[in-house]
């Protein structure tokens, strides 16, 4: 009787993780899903995870990007993230923090650690969000991520 215990609440455990794991990425421009080949930017854009990696930034209207000053988010389905920042170059260590999805509107991403971000436009292959900067003064953050 103990064995098939263990035995239903490891078929418990695996039905469990492979429900968790059915939300997929947004597909990647040009591939094929199907009979739909998607280019652009295209795939869900209601789906947030994947890796994504900042390819602008505006400061009160201002582009200020840096591609030695830069980062990659990493947005899970388990509701983690993982930030990995490039400053003067040099790849830092990455640093784990957690996300709420909240789809608004205003669509939010809650960030633990980095803070509320609002979605202000999103497409399969690309995230454009908007904050306010406090280690800036409070002025308006507009940051391009784009899939990796």
């Amino acid at each position: 009787m103990k064995r098939f215990n263990k035995v239903l609440i490891l078929a418990f455990v695996v039905t469990m993780a492979g429900a968790c794991t059915k939300l997929q990425e947004s597909p990647e421009p040009g591939s094929s899903t199907g009979t739909t080949t998607t280019g652009g930017n295209s795939g869900d854009p209601a789906v947030y995870i994947g890796l994504w990696k900042q390819t602008d930034k505006k400061l009160d209207g201002a582009s200020i990007f840096d591609p030695n000053n830069t980062f990659t988010v990493k947005i899970d389905v388990a509701a983690t993230a993982e930030w990995t920042y490039t400053v003067f170059g040099s790849v830092q260590p990455p640093l784990a923090d957690s996300y709420i999805l909240k789809k608004g509107p205003p669509v939010t991403i809650d960030f633990t650690k980095e803070g509320t971000r609002e979605v202000v436009s999103k497409t399969g292959s690309q995230i454009v969000w908007q904050f306010n900067d406090p280690n800036a003064g409070g002025v308006l953050v507009v940051e391009t991520l784009t899939k990796q």
